[in-house]
């Protein structure tokens, strides 16, 4: 299970193609947490499809799901309930858990990840309380002292809340900031990312194509932050991505960023790019040449039948 396959089982509503971000988040995922349990599919942030939906699936076997959970059995407890029945007493032990991670343990990362998953995944299903929710997860995005990768879960989380609600202009706010403030980090790509699938995302459309540009351009960028904004200019059918995207397969050091620059050139590639990738040594690693080979045969037919 790929990291865009959990955004799409946690969101109510398809704006994008899956293919969006493949190879991209999934190497950041296993990268940093392959030591997680295997029913976890290989990613911290796929456990339930929506707050709605568990919450149906706890009544059928409430107390297995206690003893499954990652999360304190105090706050198991309450993650059983229905959110949208709740009072902000019954939330705050919740939005606490999250704010202060004392029970964060140095080589159990993965599972305190996933416990903390299935709270944000809760809180956002407690539409009663938006604003709330919107302070929340803005602060828990926002703040510094966190670990990176809670934060990184607090901004898919906020990018889903800002994609189902109208929200408020400071979850926007919040993206840009992170965004622009944490270029050597993951989360800087992780916010464009969320920003570019939330409701936002067509009056930003030319500051998230301008910090795309920057981010995929930036030497500074941390690889996981330049291969999502390459992604995001090819899913805009941006023209700057085209020659991003072929410098970035001819000078990437992994896989999964050559294999990512091959997807931006299927969306974006023209007549130039096939006759310069029809001169390119096929790769030696098998699935960046399957990829390869694949992008040249798609880039074949598009401009065989315009020709």
């Amino acid at each position: 299970m790929t990291a865009v396959l959990w955004w799409n089982q946690h969101r109510r509503k398809a704006a994008l193609p899956v293919a969006c971000f493949t190879g991209v988040l999934v190497w950041f995922a296993a990268a940093r947490r392959g030591n997680l349990p295997s029913n976890r599919a290989g990613t911290p942030l796929q456990h339930i499809a929506n707050a709605h939906e568990t919450s149906a699936e706890l009544q059928k076997n409430p107390e297995q799901e206690v003893l499954q959970s990652q999360a304190p059995r105090e706050i198991a407890e309450t993650l059983r309930t229905d959110p949208r029945g709740t009072q902000p007493e019954d939330r705050a032990p919740v939005w606490s858990f999250l704010q202060k991670p004392e029970g964060l343990v140095f080589g159990k990362e993965g599972e305190w990840l996933l416990g903390a998953d299935e709270a944000l995944n809760w809180l956002r299903g407690a539409e009663q309380a938006a604003a709330e929710v919107e302070d929340g997860l803005v602060g828990l995005a926002l703040e510094q002292k966190l670990p990176s990768a809670l934060r990184e879960h607090a901004l898919q989380h906020l990018g889903l809340w800002a994609e189902e609600h109208p929200a408020g202009p400071r979850v926007a706010d919040a993206l840009k900031t992170v965004s622009m403030a944490e270029a050597s980090s993951p989360l800087s790509g992780i916010a464009l990312a969320a920003l570019f699938r939330s409701g936002f995302a067509s009056q930003e459309k030319a500051w998230i194509q301008k910090q795309g540009l920057h981010l995929a351009t930036s030497k500074e960028a941390h690889p996981l932050s330049r291969s999502l904004a390459l992604q995001i200019l090819g899913q805009s059918k941006a023209a700057e991505a085209e020659p991003i995207a072929r410098s970035l397969f001819k000078g990437a050091a992994t896989v999964q960023e050559k294999i990512g620059a091959l997807q931006v050139l299927r969306w974006v590639g023209t007549a130039e790019t096939l006759a310069w990738l029809g001169v390119v040594s096929e790769e030696t690693e098998p699935l960046t040449a399957a990829a390869q080979r694949q992008t040249l045969q798609i880039l074949k037919e598009r401009w065989t039948r315009r020709e």
